[in-house]
């Protein structure tokens, strides 16, 4: 049970002239204290008239638009105070989903190809968790100069390494960066294609006998039973190539 508020506490109100609402944080009520989380000025009000605020990328260019122009949140610092900024085009929503298109799945959220580089059309997509983990800002430890790779002093050589769904994987040890970095862009490249060719594997659907024999489905049921054979071999062959990559970890 939560204690009694001060009577003072209780009596506050919102600082905002003429609001006269309940203090709820920061000397704001809900309606400006929410203001302030999202654009940084309480008193700010951005009127739009796309009418897609239910829109599964609304979310994303929100979060998006936060996270370049607001201090008073955490992630500010790695953006907005990085100078990363939204395009002036991208200020209007229905623009913003013109150019990137619909979200493909809840598991892609927006992300920047170069990562120290602005949102804007030319340097935004839409990708999975994974993806975005192959392509993380430099970390501070880091003294290579690039993602993925570092110097062992004990051995002397360079080692390349990537991380996919929380697991670490070793790509070798080799006796100059550059040969580290080539074998660390060959193995994000491998990804890529790897995750691509999943993705397509799982909408290839199996064929209806009206896709086989769209004037007649009625006929030939061994044919269509032939169908069913090349569809599953064809997948199976697809997942067999992709499980070569998983045995090579």
């Amino acid at each position: 049970m939560k204690p009694p508020q001060p009577i003072d506490e209780a009596l506050r109100i919102c600082e905002i002239e003429d609001c006269g609402r309940k203090h709820h944080a920061r000397g704001y009520c809900h309606k400006h204290y929410g203001r302030l989380m999202m654009q940084g000025d309480p008193n700010k009000v951005l009127r739009y008239k796309h009418g897609l605020y239910k829109h599964p990328s609304y979310s994303a260019w929100k979060s998006m638009r936060t996270r370049c122009t607001n201090p008073n949140v955490p992630e500010y610092k790695y953006y907005g105070a990085r100078g990363i900024k939204v395009c002036e085009r991208w200020d209007d929503f229905s623009l913003f989903l013109k150019d990137m298109g619909e979200r493909p799945s809840k598991q892609h959220s927006l992300d920047r190809i170069d990562v120290n580089g602005d949102y804007e059309p030319s340097n935004c997509r839409w990708a999975t968790q994974t993806q975005q983990n192959l392509n993380q800002c430099l970390s501070t430890r880091n003294t290579s100069g690039y993602t993925g790779v570092s110097f062992n002093s004990r051995s002397q050589k360079w080692l390349a390494y990537i991380n996919i769904n929380k697991k670490h994987h070793s790509l070798g040890q080799f006796d100059s960066r550059d040969e580290a970095i080539a074998a660390r862009e060959s193995a994000v490249r491998d990804y890529a294609v790897r995750e691509a060719v999943t993705a397509a594997l799982k909408r290839i659907p199996e064929p209806t006998m009206a896709d086989v024999f769209p004037t007649n489905p009625g006929n030939n049921p061994g044919s269509y039973d032939d169908m069913l054979k090349v569809v599953r071999w064809y997948k199976q062959v697809i997942a067999n190539e992709l499980s070569k990559w998983e045995e090579a970890e």
